[in-house]
């Protein structure tokens, strides 16, 4: 590796043991995830960013894979709807 000086850069590189990759872990986890996330959900690196896109119509993709939500209404919201479309009915005649 150079610098911009012109200068040789050493490149140093450090073994991490599995435990301290495991502390380290579980550092993070405490201290800085979700407390409400499931533990075995993690956070999207930023080289995990780059498996994400987006097709022309908004459609999200993870990996080359369309992911796909689903909105349902809960049976409340469901009456709630169809008790307004009658209303909206009876009222326009």
């Amino acid at each position: 590796m150079v610098t911009q000086s012109g200068e040789q850069a050493a490149l140093v590189i450090h073994e991490v043991s599995e435990a301290e990759v495991v502390a380290d872990l579980k550092h993070w986890r405490t201290n800085i995830w979700p407390r409400h996330w499931p533990e075995n959900v993690r956070m999207i690196s930023a080289n995990g960013l780059s498996l994400i896109g987006l097709d022309d119509e908004g459609n999200a993709y993870l990996n080359g894979k369309r992911l796909y939500t689903a909105l349902r209404f809960a049976w409340q919201e469901r009456v709630i709807a169809g008790l307004l479309a009658l209303a909206a009915v009876g009222g326009a005649r």
